[in-house]
């Protein structure tokens, strides 16, 4: 049964043409709309992928990542569907700030207000709860789930494509290069962390520019998907139309002037926000996921991760795949065979870590 359930996973999660004939046997979850109260008493949306179980049920909280999708990012949902036809029931919670692309340590504590919100449920076996959060929001979840606040422990918190040390992110999104062990990386970065980066950023630079403008059009770029993007930059002057020209090129001297002198200014906050600065108890096992493509966040992130909660004898079960980028399945260049001895070793990860629900 246990092997059938982590099938129906990857059937659903990876592109193949069996697909159809496996959801034949299971059946279709409800989805509904609904919310979860805050601390401050505010209804915040979440969304719910109910199993056709109508007992008190496994659950899964998947954390979206920094994107204005929120709770509708098409992959999350797609994930979500996934496990909810295997019998357990799947939250996904808008984190506020994540969805206006702000990452902060706030994020933590709404994270904290929504876990609690959906664990105090009826439905929801407090014996049988994952987390998982994606991209950014794995490792705020990772630092949000060491706090007193939370007094039900997930079974495991696992966190998929995110990072150890934020500052060593930041370089990688505008240089491409990252390392461990003294091995070196390029791997060229995708513009959306960078103007991520910046968007969140830009009050700690120092600029002789139209800052106004500069921020109007990063919330476009960022909220928008840049629809007004070519009329903000015709009013831009040859000082900042030539500022965002030499930001989106590969001018690494450029780009590490901008990004030392805000990280300079920010490193409190970036030690807030870092697992690498980790002061609570992690009494609960963790599951690390990394796409050894990943154009946003370095793969080399979750090894230091991995390496780090070794060091303290803390369990940890770690994957690290050429099948994933950044929260997305890529078709790499692996024979058929290759991807199968893959698929392989994805199936027995699963199997482990969602052990507690399946």
């Amino acid at each position: 049964m246990v092997f059938w359930k982590v099938l129906i996973i990857l059937f659903n999660i990876f592109p193949n043409p069996f697909t159809r004939f496996v959801n034949i046997f299971v059946k279709n979850p409800n989805i509904k709309s609904s919310f979860y109260i805050s601390s401050n008493k505010k209804k915040i949306p979440l969304k719910i992928f109910l199993s056709k179980n109508l007992n008190k049920t496994a659950t899964l909280i998947l954390f979206p990542g920094a994107t204005p999708m929120g709770e509708n990012h098409l992959m999350l949902n797609k994930f979500a569907k996934s496990i909810a036809y295997i019998g357990v029931n799947v939250f996904i919670p808008r984190i506020p700030d994540l969805k206006e692309v702000r990452i902060n340590e706030n994020c933590i504590d709404q994270m904290i207000d929504a876990y609690n919100s959906i664990v105090n449920r009826e439905d929801v076996d407090k014996k049988k709860i994952i987390t998982i959060g994606i991209s950014f929001a794995g490792s705020l979840w990772i630092k949000a789930s060491t706090s007193k606040k939370i007094k039900i422990k997930p079974t495991i918190v696992i966190s998929y494509g995110s990072y150890f040390d934020f500052t060593d992110t930041i370089k990688f999104i505008m240089t491409g290069q990252c390392s461990i062990d003294n091995k070196k990386y390029k791997i060229k970065p995708d513009h959306w962390g960078r103007i991520v980066f910046l968007y969140n950023y830009l009050d700690y630079y120092k600029y002789s520019g139209d800052n106004k403008k500069i921020k109007l059009f990063l919330k476009d770029r960022v909220l928008n998907d840049g629809s007004l993007s070519s009329e903000i930059i015709s009013k831009f002057n040859y000082q900042d139309k030539l500022f965002i020209e030499k930001f989106f090129s590969d001018d690494t001297n450029f780009l590490l002037k901008i990004s030392d002198e805000i990280i300079k200014n920010i490193k409190n906050k970036l030690n807030l926000i870092s697992p690498k600065n980790i002061k609570g108890n992690i009494d609960f096992p963790i599951g690390l996921i990394h796409g050894l493509n990943d154009d946003m966040i370095p793969f080399t992130e979750t090894k230091k991760f991995d390496r780090f909660l070794n060091k303290k004898n803390i369990k940890v079960n770690t994957l690290i795949s050429p099948l994933h980028g950044h929260a997305t399945i890529k078709n790499d260049k692996q024979n058929f065979y290759l991807k199968l001895i893959e698929l392989n070793k994805i199936r027995k990860f699963i199997n482990s870590i969602f052990k507690p629900i399946l």
